[in-house]
């Protein structure tokens, strides 16, 4: 999954990993475009998993921020937005 997602967003802006089942994508974004882009990569990706493994799989997008600070809030977001 990890490999697939680095393929698809072709970033080195990026900071990816796994841990049990669960994927964590961190990404520097320089503007809301490129922020709607990712979320659409993220989406297509989730798609194509789906399609071609058979298996469900969700994706939860929390909001950009700036600062470590707002990583902590993001990663929350994103883990409700998928319960």
């Amino acid at each position: 999954m990890i490999a697939r997602i680095k393929r698809k967003l072709e970033t080195n802006r990026l900071l990816i990993f796994g841990y049990h089942n669960k994927v964590t994508l961190l990404a520097m974004m320089s503007s809301k475009e490129d922020v709607d882009k990712l979320c659409q990569k993220v989406a297509d990706v989730v798609g194509e998993w789906s399609e071609s493994e058979g298996l469900p799989l969700c994706a939860g997008v929390g909001t950009a921020g700036q600062g470590i600070c707002a990583i902590k809030k993001s990663h929350d977001e994103a883990q409700k937005a998928h319960r």
